[in-house]
């Protein structure tokens, strides 16, 4: 088990260091001058204004000297501040990685709330029109994308009931009711397509498991239906499960942008888009770093939920 989670923390620890070269690289490669942005092409800069902004900025050194740079302040803990604003990086992730998180979590528990048992009764009912139901439903929730259907919602709100999504956000903490009427509703939205493919993978698998002649012996030795889906068959099938959550995760947290403009949450997608626009350099690399931080430790996470689901996984 050591040598296993040991192997992991390696591979974890070489894909974080090459998501820093890639955030570093392909965002200095984007066309535009964060230095111009600043200063206002139109109000009229001297090209010692700039030069002297860039030097304060450190972007006149060469690019090995920055991201060393960079790579040295992360390690001591500083992210460094936005272009822009001043602020700290970690001031402004901190203001808007709420949001985002809060969206991400009601969307997923609405994703497994939904997706497995559908999935599961999908896969075992013996009405075919069920199946049938539950099938169409499925490939519906894949095929029409979110923010499609969140259009739609607010769209068909606003005309029949009256309805439109609050524009001013209200925190969790001081205003829950509030929070949950203006998150609620884009929960629902994003977690309708992560409920259709955990339905259609929990479906897969779970008749898959159930052709084999160890679950075929134990319904023939007469155990209940539901200690042989609940001690047998879900257990061996959640491998796959687990692997396309995991991917939900990651899905749901760095694709939130879309969903977060379509109902106007200030969450950290929002500021992502607006920080590539202006070339904020610091923050954006921040942002994505923190996103890449989170998806590496859920992979991992996942990774012991297999020792777990499977114990032969440790001696593969």
């Amino acid at each position: 088990m050591r040598r296993y989670l040991g192997q992991r923390l390696l591979f974890a620890g070489v894909s974080l260091l090459g998501l820093t070269v890639l955030v570093f690289v392909f965002l200095r490669a984007v066309p535009g001058d964060a230095v111009a942005q600043v200063l206002g092409e139109s109000a009229g800069s001297s090209p010692q204004q700039v030069a002297e902004l860039r030097h304060t900025l450190h972007l006149d050194d060469p690019l090995p000297v920055q991201y060393v740079r960079w790579i040295g302040d992360l390690l001591h803990g500083d992210m460094g501040r936005s272009i822009f604003t001043g602020h700290t990086v970690i001031y402004e992730i901190r203001e808007r990685i709420g949001a985002t998180f809060e969206l991400a979590i009601l969307a997923l528990l609405f994703s497994v709330l939904f997706g497995l048992p559908l999935g599961v009764v999908s896969a075992m009912a013996g009405n075919a029109i069920v199946r049938q139901v539950v099938r169409i439903t499925s490939i519906l929730g894949l095929a029409l994308p979110n923010f499609w259907i969140g259009t739609m919602v607010i769209v068909f709100g606003v005309r029949w009931f009256g309805w439109a999504p609050p524009t001013q956000y209200r925190s969790i903490t001081d205003h829950p009711l509030q929070n949950l009427e203006q998150f609620i509703i884009p929960a629902l939205v994003v977690g309708v397509g992560l409920a259709a493919s955990l339905s259609r993978m929990t479906r897969s698998t779970v008749l898959e498991v159930r052709r084999e002649d160890y679950i075929r012996t134990a319904f023939a030795k007469g155990l209940k239906d539901k200690s042989i889906l609940m001690r047998h068959i879900l257990r061996t099938s959640m491998i796959p499960v687990v692997t396309l959550f995991a991917i939900q995760v990651g899905i749901v947290v760095a694709g939130a942008v879309v969903i977060e403009n379509v109902f106007s949450l200030p969450g950290s997608g929002r500021l992502i888009l607006d920080s590539i626009s202006k070339k904020d350099y610091p923050l954006v690399e921040g942002v994505i770093l923190l996103y890449g931080i989170f998806i590496i430790f859920v992979n991992l996470l996942t990774d012991l939920v297999y020792c777990l689901l499977d114990p032969r996984v440790r001696l593969a």
